[in-house]
């Protein structure tokens, strides 16, 4: 899935409603710094980046946008 995910990450973005989650599972260390950065960049909050395996990760987005 990488480099993907921090060009992946914007029409989903779009698409998530207000007051919803959005939980990304990435396998690219990279993503982990990318995704959170281009999150807040565009007004969401990163609720959290967990370490699920060797090499994987989930990142939560959540929309404050009602």
């Amino acid at each position: 899935m990488c480099p993907y995910p921090k060009y992946a990450i914007e029409p989903l973005l779009d698409k998530l409603p207000g007051g919803s989650q959005l939980n990304l599972l990435v396998d690219c260390p990279a993503a982990t710094g990318d995704v959170p950065r281009l999150a807040t960049a565009r007004g969401f909050s990163v609720q959290g980046i967990q370490q699920i395996g060797s090499g994987e990760w989930k990142i939560t987005i959540a929309s404050g946008h009602s």
